[in-house]
């Protein structure tokens, strides 16, 4: 991360500072994580031959993946964080 205060307790950068780890756990938790998760549950309904379920899932991956960018974006171009 190029600016360490920007979650260091009692900050003025940005949102403050629960606004600013609610959006970077955003970033992590719905950019990253979800996506690994829905990636399993994809894997497993294709072993299962249920492919309208899984394709389900996919959209649902493409909507994570689309809401962690632009939390991603938001950071970069508002305060200069590159996550």
């Amino acid at each position: 991360m190029q600016n360490p205060t920007f979650l260091s307790p009692g900050t003025d950068l940005g949102g403050g500072y629960m606004f600013n780890w609610i959006m970077v756990s955003m970033r992590y938790l719905w950019g990253y994580l979800a996506i690994v998760i829905l990636n399993i549950f994809a894997y497993k309904l294709v072993k299962m031959r249920s492919i309208q379920s899984a394709t389900g899932i996919l959209y649902v991956m493409v909507f994570f993946i689309f809401v962690g960018e632009m939390t991603s974006s938001y950071l970069f171009y508002k305060h200069g964080l590159a996550l």
